[in-house]
């Protein structure tokens, strides 16, 4: 095999290969009386999210008085389509967050009040985001803002002790780094945003559809690169292909 088709395998494997540590593995830091008070109160506002959020938004649509006699009547409830859209990929965004949320906090625990502060502001952009569901414009600029909190967690991570001391015990290169990131897919989101709420392509149901599965699909590279710390073309490719099917479909200007 020559070098150029072995090198493009080798970087389409380490997409799907978990990073390795160069150095020696930092051991997690046992997490404080006040680190699990936080941390316990952050996992009710979740549980609050999914049963006030979710819950209320599905009970809306399925019981709504206009559709609901003697005979049940599902044209109304199938008529709420891109409603009952965004609501599954809101429920897809809050337990994907739930699950490397987990992961970050057993790495750094709560011990900072400004994470915890900013773990507050996006539970509640959680439920915002849950139940705007049926404001469309709103639900995007709603998701764009989840993924500023993103970042203002990633940078107040990177400045404390125990986030620079396991950098300096593993390094990682810079497509590696949380922060870099989320920077990456923080721009793939306000390029959504914008072609959702700011031009015409996306109002028709085939471009609603697909600019909702951009989203979802921006979600799910997201955790995946967080997971895997993708290199710069794996991350070039994942953000680039959601956005050259958006492109086809505004060609195509179909409603």
């Amino acid at each position: 095999m020559s070098s150029f088709p072995r090198a493009l395998l080798d970087a389409f494997q380490s997409c799907f290969r978990l990073p390795t540590s160069s150095g020696i593995p930092a051991k997690n830091p046992d997490p404080t009386s006040a680190a699990k008070a936080r941390e316990d109160f952050i996992k009710r506002l979740f549980a609050v999210t999914l049963s006030v959020g979710v819950a209320s938004q599905i009970v809306r649509i399925m019981f709504d008085p206009s559709h609901v006699s003697t005979q049940y009547d599902w044209w109304p409830v199938l008529h709420q389509w891109r409603t009952i859209l965004l609501l599954g990929i809101s429920l897809t965004i809050v337990v994907s967050s739930w699950e490397g949320y987990l992961g970050a906090i057993e790495r750094t625990p709560l011990e900072d009040e400004l994470r915890f502060w900013i773990d507050i502001a996006l539970v509640f952009s959680y439920l915002m985001l849950t139940l705007s569901s049926q404001i469309y414009g709103l639900w995007f600029s709603i998701h764009t803002v989840i993924f500023i909190e993103y970042l203002a967690w990633d940078i107040a991570r990177s400045n404390l002790t125990v986030y620079k001391d396991r950098q300096k015990a593993s390094p990682q290169r810079q497509h590696q780094l949380s922060m870099v990131i989320t920077i990456v897919w923080l721009l793939y989101f306000v390029i959504i945003l914008l072609l959702k709420n700011y031009t015409p392509y996306f109002e028709g149901s085939l471009g609603f559809t697909a600019i909702a599965l951009a989203a979802l699909a921006g979600v799910l590279l997201y955790r995946r690169d967080k997971k895997y710390r993708w290199c710069w073309p794996c991350k070039l490719g994942a953000v680039l292909a959601p956005l050259i099917v958006l492109a086809v479909v505004a060609c195509l200007k179909v409603n």
